[in-house]
């Protein structure tokens, strides 16, 4: 794979897109989420083709608009990761660096229609040291203006 391909691949995990991209339509069927906060509910699963790979999907719960004001998906939301052993999993170099206050994007602002939702990638791999293989656990969660909301708690195989 050449380096255009890869450098455009990982910008796709984190949710960014271009004008030629096709409108993603979001399958939220079997989902299970975590409890609603504020008008939004959140919920993580592993991608069954890449278990490293975890889709997170922010959903509206209420049949109002809503907006969310964010600094990027990275420094939205919160990763909750422990290794098979029970422990928390800490940040790689490239997570640690990432994850710098100073590399957050502007303030943007996102609107979501009523029950509309959004999706994302995180490349815990990349973003945490998971060197142990085995079975880890993960939650995630952001802070709304009013409220925390937390995703359900789902199982990663890292091999």
């Amino acid at each position: 794979m050449n380096f255009f391909t890869r450098v455009f691949d990982q910008m796709a995990r984190m949710g960014l897109a271009f004008k030629s991209d096709p409108i993603q339509v979001i399958d939220a069927a079997g989902r299970e989420f975590g409890g609603i906060s504020g008008g939004f509910d959140l919920s993580i699963a592993p991608r069954k083709d890449q278990r490293d790979l975890l889709s997170v999907i922010l959903r509206n719960v209420e049949p109002l608009e809503k907006r969310l004001v964010t600094n990027g998906w990275l420094h939205f939301l919160e990763v909750h990761l422990t290794a098979p052993d029970g422990s928390p999993v800490p940040q790689s170099p490239y997570g640690r660096e990432a994850l710098k206050p100073g590399h957050a994007k502007p303030e943007s602002v996102l609107h979501f229609g009523p029950e509309e939702m959004v999706e994302t990638e995180l490349p815990l791999a990349i973003l945490y040291e998971m060197q142990t293989p085995g079975t880890y656990q993960v939650s995630v969660s952001c802070k709304l203006r009013d409220a925390i909301l937390t995703s359900n708690v789902c199982s990663l195989k890292h091999s």
